[in-house]
C-alpha cells in the first residue's frame, strides 16, 4: 500500500556561507582605544613624577626648617670673605644634600648647601650637633667652586670641641623588695 500523500521532492537547503566574527569593540575603535592608552600612561606618569616631587619638596623643607640650616646660611651671610668672594646677595640653592636626624632636644646635622652670587658660586659644608637646644658645629666652612678656596666660618660659632663630655650614669638596678617574713612563733 502505498502513501495516501504524494510524492515530496527531497528538500534542497544551500550551504551555510562562512561564518564570519564580527569587529570587536578594539577592532571598531582601534584610534580611540590607543589615545586612550596612552592617556592613562602620561596621567600615571605625572602623578608618579608628581609624588616624587612633592616627597622631594618636603625633604627640602624639612631639612632647610632646622636651626643648622638657618644659623649656617646666616653666618656664611655675615661673613666678609664669603661676600667678597661670592657677591651680594648670597642666594641659596635649591637642592641641599645631606641628612638632619632630630631625637627631642638634641639633632645631628651633615648638610652641603649651595650659595650663589654675582661673582660666583660655592658649597657651604655643615657638620654639627644640638646639645640642650644649643647648635655646635665640627665643620662649618664654605669651598668656593671655581678656585676650590676653602673659607672658615667657624670663628663666632660654637665649636664641636666645646660640647661638655657625655657622662653615661649607670643605670639604677631594680632592688628587690623580700616579702615580710611572717612572725614566727
Amino acid at each position: 500500500m502505498g502513501s495516501p500523500y504524494p510524492p515530496q521532492q527531497p528538500y534542497y537547503m544551500p550551504p551555510m556561507p562562512p561564518y564570519e566574527r564580527p569587529p570587536s569593540w578594539f577592532q571598531r575603535n582601534k584610534k580611540k582605544a590607543i589615545a586612550a592608552g596612552c592617556a592613562l600612561v602620561a596621567f600615571v606618569l605625572l602623578l608618579v613624577v608628581g609624588f616624587v616631587a612633592a616627597l622631594g619638596f618636603g625633604v627640602m623643607s624639612l631639612v632647610k626648617s632646622s636651626g643648622a640650616y638657618g644659623e649656617a646660611l646666616n653666618l656664611a651671610r655675615q661673613n666678609e670673605e664669603v661676600r667678597a668672594a661670592l657677591g651680594e646677595p648670597i642666594e641659596e640653592g635649591w637642592f641641599v644634600s645631606g641628612s638632619v636626624h632630630s631625637t627631642g632636644p638634641s639633632a645631628e646635622a651633615s648638610l652641603a648647601i649651595p650659595l650663589s652670587g654675582p661673582k660666583g658660586a660655592g658649597t657651604l659644608y655643615v657638620e654639627g650637633r644640638k646639645s640642650a637646644g644649643v647648635w655646635r658645629y665640627s665643620v662649618l666652612e664654605l669651598e668656593v667652586k671655581n678656585t676650590g678656596r676653602r673659607i672658615p666660618l667657624l670663628r663666632g660659632a660654637p665649636r664641636g670641641e666645646d660640647l661638655p663630655p657625655q657622662v653615661v650614669l649607670p643605670s639604677p638596678e631594680p632592688s628587690i623588695q623580700e616579702p615580710p617574713s611572717e612572725p614566727t612563733q
